[in-house]
């Protein structure tokens, strides 16, 4: 990984020479030293011989999955390098790619201050993520959830924690994917979960699974007092998952 100062190491895998050449245009300043690959075989390679700050992938390629890649690193290490996905299919399986450990999700096309603000967010340190207030914070609509015992065991009230965000039962009318939102998980009386973040996925009720229905939501801010907690709840309790799936995950 890089040290401080230093351009931020970035990985694009993409085997569409047009999306590649869209990436590199965007992150060409002396913030990044990139590296490229067009298959996962070759980005799995590259990975054994460079440390990265994060790893750019689309989902679907002829040679592959990201999710290979995905699966190979995260044997090793759950937070680093940080994998952000991007991909061109609404299909995509957004729950399943944050719940083996993918960091963040963009769907093609993106501009480019979307994209290399998540770029620039993911490849800090994982406990620097959620530090940095967003200028629109105060002004996002705000929901409250009862989370009632949540640092205990991950799941409380209407929420189960994960190592980037959380899944929620609760479905605010009125909101839509990749929505950011204040939020405040009720922990206890003396005790909240305040921030901000992204909605991911959203599911309407189903008599199948209705214990899967709600909202995948990634954090990406913390107020001071709750990132504190949340650090030292993950260092304890070593939840593999980004977001949970469901209220079972």
């Amino acid at each position: 990984m890089s040290n401080v100062g230093e351009p931020k190491k970035i990985l694009l895998l993409d085997d569409d020479p047009f999306i590649m050449g869209v990436m590199k245009s965007f992150l060409n300043s002396s913030s990044f030293q990139l590296d490229c690959a067009t298959t996962v075989a070759e980005a799995i390679d590259l990975t054994k011989h460079k440390e990265y700050d994060c790893i750019v992938s689309d989902v679907r390629m002829p040679t592959g999955t990201g999710a290979e890649l995905l699966t190979s690193l995260r044997e090793i290490n759950r937070h680093s390098p940080a994998m952000l996905f991007v991909s061109g299919y609404s299909d995509v399986t957004v729950d399943e790619l944050l719940f083996r450990g993918a960091d963040s999700f963009i769907l093609k096309p993106f501009t480019q201050d979307t994209f290399t603000a998540e770029i620039k967010r993911l490849a800090q340190p994982f406990v620097l993520r959620l530090s940095e207030k967003p200028p629109s914070y105060e002004s996002l609509k705000a929901i409250t959830i009862n989370a009632a015992n949540l640092f205990k065991t991950g799941t409380g009230g209407d929420v189960r924690l994960g190592q980037g965000g959380f899944f929620t039962r609760i479905h605010p009318d009125g909101v839509r994917i990749n929505q950011f939102l204040r939020f405040t998980l009720e922990i206890s009386k003396d005790e909240v979960l305040q921030g901000s973040g992204r909605i991911m996925w959203l599911r309407r009720p189903s008599s199948l699974r209705p214990q899967a229905a709600g909202m995948g939501l990634l954090m990406e801010y913390l107020e001071p007092k709750s990132n504190q907690s949340y650090l030292t709840f993950i260092e304890k309790h070593n939840i593999p998952e980004t977001i949970p799936r469901d209220m079972d995950s």
